[in-house]
């Protein structure tokens, strides 16, 4: 027998010298005192242990007759199975009504397509373009292979002259049964009201960076500058007509640093007394350079580890309404789980982009993620005027191996986080690969010390 090489030991209780203890693919999840720490972490070297403990330990899984090599392989077969058992079960329909915006955020990072170097036309979807899309869809559904819900995106989904269109999608989703979920800057909403009113169908994701002076100088729009009292506006309506609204809170640095002003304008707003409001902190990404030289920032390089630790620390100051989460890729879901003992499936993939993603351009080009919509050498293929995939692309996104990935492979926490981001590999180097991992194995430590806070810590003082 020989100490798993999937072990994740955590130290959770410096005082009283505890540590959790989780096995990457046995799913084990356990907290044990010092001596059977050093007994794990020496592979059995230093301290004697019970052999009733011992026992324990086998058949959790923390000991194993597995060799490394073995325990490898054991790895990429589940991996390469979840994957295989998800990959196209669920396809994930989304439409980008056109490459066109209100806005003009300082970090878009689809900056280059919209008004910059590679700017595509600003044509909206037609409904010819719409029918055959919906073909597709409609094909998937009597098959029972597709999401009951279809995204919403741009460029801006809810221009103002992208009205007929939408009443357009709208119904041909509600004749089959689909909701619509959107992700918009907010601001144009106002020109929906009395449709939305009649097609509660929605729900929607809008993006505030922080109070006025932040948001009018990091979101602006086009023309008139005021972006943050008319989307704050616009959100008042959604939320009084019952829709679901969350808003994303893009942080740096800077805009963490006056998160309580946001948070502040929230409770005033009275966004907090409504079922259909919640928000969350996410990472603003440091791999888009802003375009602006004005653009303030304390600190450049704000970690997802740092996010983290700073929610923990607002919500443990009482700073924070029950309504604010904070990004963690499904990690505190996940570990939840392991506790109630409703343990989620293995993650064969880090997003629906490698499995079932498939996003309907205006122009008739087909992709898989939102991150490259607009570039086509990642268009996985065309559906205008015959739908007609791109086979070397199609493989590229849908059919990774995790035996391509050394780093992934011999990961501690590859099954829990699925992989990482593909597309930092292709900013990177050019290919989609697994191993992205963003500092995930630290996110993970950090998010299991707030379960056995949370989850463990008061259950064993009541024993």
């Amino acid at each position: 027998m020989r100490t798993s090489s999937y072990n994740i030991l955590v130290n959770v209780d410096s005082k009283l010298k505890l540590f959790a203890i989780l096995n990457g693919y046995t799913r084990a999840f356990d907290i044990v005192n010092e001596d059977v720490y050093n007994f794990l972490k020496s592979n059995g070297s230093i301290e004697q242990i019970s052999k009733e403990t011992k026992d324990n330990l086998i058949k959790r899984g923390y000991l194993t007759s597995l060799t490394q090599a073995e325990e490898i392989r054991l790895v990429k077969y589940l991996f390469n199975r979840t994957h295989e058992n998800t990959l196209f079960k669920k396809y994930n329909f989304h439409f980008i009504l056109s490459y066109d915006c209100n806005l003009r955020c300082i970090y878009c990072y689809e900056d280059p397509i919209l008004n910059g170097s590679h700017c595509l036309p600003k044509v909206k979807i037609s409904k010819e373009y719409i029918d055959k899309a919906f073909e597709i869809i409609a094909e998937k559904k009597k098959e029972g292979l597709c999401s009951k819900t279809i995204a919403l995106y741009g460029g801006e989904p809810f221009l103002a002259n992208n009205y007929d269109m939408i009443c357009y999608i709208t119904k041909k989703g509600k004749e089959l049964g689909f909701s619509f979920s959107v992700i918009s800057n907010g601001y144009d909403i106002d020109k929906y009201l009395d449709f939305l009113k009649d097609n509660k169908i929605f729900s929607f994701q809008i993006t505030l960076d922080g109070i006025s002076d932040i948001q009018n100088t990091r979101k602006p729009h086009w023309k008139n500058k005021d972006s943050f009292e008319k989307i704050t506006s616009n959100i008042d309506h959604l939320l009084k007509l019952g829709f679901y609204v969350v808003i994303r809170i893009n942080l740096d640095y800077y805009t963490l640093s006056r998160i309580d002003q946001l948070l502040l304008f929230f409770k005033e707003r009275g966004w907090y007394n409504y079922e259909n409001f919640e928000a969350y902190y996410a990472l603003l990404r440091k791999d888009v350079v802003a375009k602006d030289e004005t653009y303030k920032v304390v600190k450049k390089g704000l970690s997802q580890v740092e996010l983290f630790k700073a929610y923990y620390r607002h919500k443990e100051e009482g700073r924070l309404d029950q309504k604010i989460k904070c990004q963690d890729y499904g990690t505190y879901r996940f570990l939840k789980s392991l506790i109630t003992g409703h343990i989620l499936p293995y993650k064969g993939s880090f997003c629906g982009s490698q499995t079932g993603n498939i996003i309907f351009d205006p122009l008739g080009d087909l992709y898989s993620c939102w991150d490259v919509v607009g570039i086509p050498e990642y268009s996985i293929g065309k559906y205008m005027p015959t739908l007609e995939f791109d086979e070397i692309k199609f493989k590229k996104w849908f059919y990774s191996d995790l035996s391509e990935s050394f780093k992934c492979s011999n990961c501690k926490y590859v099954l829990t986080c699925g992989g990482g981001c593909i597309i930092a590999s292709l900013r990177d180097i050019g290919t989609i690969q697994f191993g992205n991992c963003n500092n995930y194995p630290k996110l993970f430590n950090n998010m299991v010390k707030v379960i056995y806070d949370e989850c463990v810590k008061n259950s064993m003082k009541n024993e």
